[in-house]
């Protein structure tokens, strides 16, 4: 009886025990990852809507059961924890394996593991901090196939990109980019905050891009901007600060005393009119450089509020960016202020979002850069300005105007030094006197809203707006040398000239789409159809006045403009212009996605686009793609094995490109037309010059095939490959007709262009402690090949000047001279003929295809990300290789014939004499300078390897100040070192030749950043 009753009671304890775990308690923990705490971090029981988010402590509180299943995550960290006896769980979160990361691919969101097309994602931990006023130019050296080019120092310069290649010839070359949803144009990046980017996704192959259709044809750059974090509210204050240094040159430039004896030697210049003694003798000798430059200062100041919680997030910002440029009238300021807001409504059946973001940018230009401008440009002054001159002997624009016309009888350079030769005080009036300025106020706004029916279907609208007003001024002062020489010039009591002008542009694009998924057994299909419509507008307005007067002249103000003269209406110009365009697009889209159990997919899309460009038939362009993938790491033979994840990728398909001439949406309108343009023709009368249309005119398409290899081993190393060929047709071309119209040749659509290349991205983690204070470091690369050729054209060679069209060709391909050396009996340069005889004069027939271009064949990037006890190191080099361009500037620096009007090398001391005929430099009055300037000698090799960032930072731990605020401090520097056989500044160009062009420079900054 006993033992029954004892059977019984553990029965019941048994029973009251299940019992007990069955009723919900309180279970509390600790959320961290390898840096601490976690604020904002989501706690949800699994199947249930109950979530909470940790405090400010890492610490939660929930409700649950035993046996309740925990799911902790944020953003890419997760992790699951099944509720036992215990009333307490601390979690660590750590990062999920990559595969599982959602990216925004434009029109849709997908897992990198889904995902079927070539993109590569740059997060903002790579953008933030960074000194460069726009974003693009940080992404220099990171992206496989994506090649960013700055021509130019100025700050907030737009960059010239190109993914995969060269796509036309005369229609628009550069990617699409899409801001929070909304297209916009690429010079949009000038007035985006680089702090307020949370990823940057850029789409390659035609699976990820056919959706864009018309607009997709060059690859498409998906910018995402940050927004609030549920759970979390964060202010974050980030300042920079830092000076820019000009980059070295190697030009070897001659000193004051070398080249006076030079144009002794010649007989010319100032030189010639010296004693040897004299010369001897001679203590001035300026570097113009450092008179006309300057060491730069750039600031930026960066502070940002975000909070969120279930039902609403919102982040604002506010930045100042003040940029000046190496040269003295170089300037760029911006400010901007962003507000990105989105919540639900309606039991979570209703979701929104407001993106507006508001730049407005004061931007100080140089003028006339890459001009042969001697009173224009600064940085022919700054290059090739005379040595013996002293910026003593400028005063000021009216003593300027009488020492050059040699009417100061006490200099000594009077009647001994021509124009070009006052070259540097030229400049230094220039900058005193010139006013080149451009404003712009930038308005990007878009607006969601998406109501779901049911948790598989969807009705989403997305409006967005780009609207950029531009305000130019561009004048030189009554009083500045170049108005008082050409006054007088003239015979006019007035010089000096204004103009500004006023334009805008604005695009209002509409998207609306119909979203459906649905998931059952391992099937899964998810599908959006959409229709779009884009309307812009441009206008533009600008006057330009001649004559102001002195004394009341005001740059931008109107009280110094001298009024007309009646009697003659010429005397001072008055011309005023006025332009308004509209452009409209209208597409219809949809794609299919189809997943099965996670191991295989399938893609497909297509696109009816219509533009306002294209006439009949031609108004509207099909396009699609369709794509697959298999997983190979879901597979058994794969399970328990060191590869993660192994997934091979296959996409085909078309897009295309209505921006058949130049970038603009506005650009080549009336192409199908016949128009007439009036002017003076024939003994300056009155004509109308036909211009005569194509009806047929239409799309440049261009056809894609890629395969692609994502390969992530270990956790640790992760690669991703592909193979592509992107051939666009019906290229926009001249094409021969018949001249008894007097027009010889038509525009039209003929001719085929290829682009086949490999890419590859790499990332390796080398160390990796699991301790938070330990030794991490990360390794990374990528580089690309490309190959550019024409494989039909409407004639088999088409040349212009040093370049040539032709079938098998590359784009811009140089068509020179093949240079020989120096005549060791003349000392004038020699060159092969097309039969590899020598001669001085070479014609046309003796130029020969080079093969070589101003596009680089190769480019890529590498570096580390070094980290150990809260301090970090990260570098980034980039590099381009096979490309070519002249060096105008080394042509400059090795004329004879610039001998008393500029600086040269110290190569040129090397020059041929009767006693010194074996040399690589001509003689003094070599009389063939201007064929070696078409050729070889010239075309260099501007291949290089750059240091393009260098970072060292320590973030102080959170509990250096009660938790409640991290620190960071940091200090960097951009483009530390360049690797070339360049001579130049600098040997990064989009042009195949450069000609006293602004380089970039090197920017060292400090800066901190505070979190709360």
């Amino acid at each position: 009886m006993r033992s029954k009753f004892k059977w019984i009671f553990t029965l019941l304890l048994a029973l009251s025990m299940q019992f007990s775990f069955a009723q919900e308690k309180t279970v509390t923990g600790v959320v961290s990852d390898e840096l601490g705490p976690v604020v904002g971090a989501t706690v949800i029981i699994k199947g249930t809507k109950s979530v909470v988010v940790t405090d400010f402590d890492g610490k939660y509180s929930i409700k649950a059961k035993s046996g309740d299943v925990l799911e902790v995550s944020y953003f890419d960290m997760k992790q699951i924890v099944t509720i036992g006896v215990s009333n307490s769980y601390n979690v660590t979160l750590k990062s999920v394996v990559l595969k599982e990361v959602v990216v925004v691919a434009g029109y849709k969101t997908e897992t990198k593991a889904k995902s079927i097309g070539a993109s590569t994602v740059v997060s903002s931990e790579t953008i933030e901090n960074r000194p460069n006023v726009s974003a693009i130019q940080t992404l220099q050296g990171q992206v496989a196939g994506f090649n960013i080019i700055t021509g130019s120092g100025q700050p907030g310069e737009v960059s010239n990109t190109l993914i995969r290649g060269v796509g036309s010839v005369n229609g628009n070359t550069e990617p699409l980019y899409v801001i929070d949803g909304v297209p916009q144009s690429g010079s949009s990046f000038r007035g985006i905050n680089s702090e307020d980017i949370e990823s940057i996704n850029v789409l390659r192959d035609a699976v990820a891009t056919s959706i864009y259709g018309n607009r997709g044809g060059n690859g498409v750059v998906i910018v995402t901007t940050k927004k609030g974090k549920l759970g979390k509210s964060e202010i974050i204050f980030t300042s920079t600060t830092g000076v820019s240094v000009l980059q070295s040159q190697f030009y070897d430039k001659m000193s004051s005393k070398e080249l006076l004896r030079i144009e002794k030697a010649k007989g010319t210049g100032f030189g010639n009119s010296l004693t040897d003694q004299q010369i001897n003798s001679f203590n001035t000798n300026t570097d113009w450089s450092d008179v006309l430059l300057r060491t730069a200062l750039t600031q930026n100041v960066n502070l940002s509020f975000s909070n969120g919680n279930e039902k609403m997030r919102s982040f604002n910002s506010i930045s100042y960016n003040q940029s000046e440029g190496l040269a003295q009238v170089s300037k760029f300021r911006r400010i901007t202020f962003r507000n990105n807001s989105d919540g639900k409504a309606l039991n979570d059946k209703l979701e929104y979002s407001t993106n507006i973001s508001l730049g407005y940018v004061m931007d100080d230009r140089v003028p006339s850069l890459g001009t042969g401008g001697v009173n224009q440009n600064p940085l022919l002054g700054s290059l090739v300005g005379l040595p013996y001159l002293s910026p003593s002997d400028y005063q000021n624009g009216r003593q300027l105007n009488e020492l050059v016309r040699n009417r100061i009888p006490t200099s000594p350079y009077t009647n001994t030094l021509p124009l070009l030769g006052y070259t540097p005080l030229l400049i230094m009036d220039l900058n005193r006197n010139v006013t080149n300025r451009r404003n712009e106020f930038q308005i990007f706004g878009s607006t969601s809203l998406k109501y779901n029916f049911s948790k598989n279907f969807n009705v989403k609208n997305v409006t967005g707006i780009d609207y950029t007003q531009f305000n130019t001024l561009n004048s030189q002062g009554a009083e500045s040398f170049n108005a008082v020489y050409f006054a007088e010039n003239d015979g006019k009591q007035y010089g000096g000239f204004q103009s500004e002008g006023f334009s805008y542009d604005s695009q209002i694009t509409n998207t609306l789409s119909f979203n459906f998924n649905e998931s059952f057994n391992k099937h899964a299909f998810n599908a959006s159809v959409f229709t779009e419509v884009l309307y812009g507008r441009s206008k533009a307005f600008s006057y330009e006045i001649d004559g102001l007067n002195p004394i009341s002249f005001y740059p931008g103000d109107g009280s110094g403009f001298v009024p007309e003269d009646n009697d003659n209406d010429a005397w001072y110009n008055r011309d005023a212009s006025s332009g308004l365009s509209k452009a409209m697009l209208l597409s219809y889209f949809g794609f299919v996605d189809y997943d099965y159990d996670s191991k295989f997919g399938l893609s497909a899309t297509v696109r009816r686009d219509g533009t306002y460009r294209f006439l009949g038939d031609n108004k509207f362009g099909n396009f699609w793609s369709i794509g697959g993938r298999i997983n190979l790491d879901k597979f058994s033979f794969l399970e328990n094995s060191d590869i993660n994840m192994l997934k091979l990728r296959v996409s085909y398909g078309t897009v295309g490109n209505q921006n058949i001439l130049g970038q603009s949406l506005f650009a080549a309108p009336n192409s199908f037309l016949d128009l007439y343009n009036f002017g003076n023709s024939y003994n300056q009368q009155i004509g109308a010059f036909p211009t005569v249309g194509n009806p047929d005119v239409r799309w440049e398409e261009i056809t894609t095939a890629n395969f692609g290899v994502d390969l992530i081993f270990k956790n640790n190393l992760r690669v991703n490959l592909d193979i592509y060929q992107k051939q666009t047709d019906n290229l926009y071309l001249p094409i021969p007709t018949s001249s008894i119209s007097s027009v010889t040749s038509i525009t039209g659509n003929f001719g085929k262009l290829r682009n086949s290349g490999v890419e590859l991205q790499l990332s390796y983690d080398l160390i990796n402690s699991t301790d938070k204070s330990g030794l991490k470091l990360n390794l990374f690369a990528n580089g690309s090949y490309n190959k550019n050729e024409f494989i039909d054209l409407p004639q088999n060679e088409v040349i212009s000047g040093n370049s040539i069209r032709r079938i098998g060709g590359p784009v811009g391909e140089f068509y020179i001279y093949k240079y020989a050396g120096i005549n060791p009996n003349s000392g004038n340069h020699l060159f092969y003929t097309n039969d590899g005889q020598l001669t001085e004069t070479p014609d046309n027939a003796d130029r020969y295809k080079t093969g070589k271009t101003s596009v680089p064949v190769f480019q890529g990037g590498f570096g580390f990300n070094l980290d150990y006890n809260n301090f970090y190191l990260s570098t980034q080099f980039n590099f381009i290789a096979d490309v070519y361009r002249f060096d105008y500037d080394l042509a400059s620096f090795s004329d004879p014939n610039s001998i008393g009007q500029f600086n040269l090398s110290r190569d040129l001391l090397n020059y041929w004499t009767p006693s010194n005929r074996y040399t690589d430099q001509p003689s003094l009055n070599v009389a063939n300078q201007g064929f070696a300037e078409d050729s070889e000698r010239f075309l260099i090799d501007a291949s290089y390897l750059r240091l393009r960032n260098i970072q060292f930072g320590y973030n102080f731990p959170k509990s250096t100040f009660n938790d409640k605020l991290t620190l960071k401090l940091f200090a960097q520097v951009e483009n530390l070192y360049t690797w070339s056989k360049w001579r130049g500044w600098d040997a990064e160009s989009p042009r195949g030749g450069d000609n006293y062009q602004f380089p970039t420079p090197r920017l060292f900054t400090i800066g901190a950043q505070i979190n709360l």
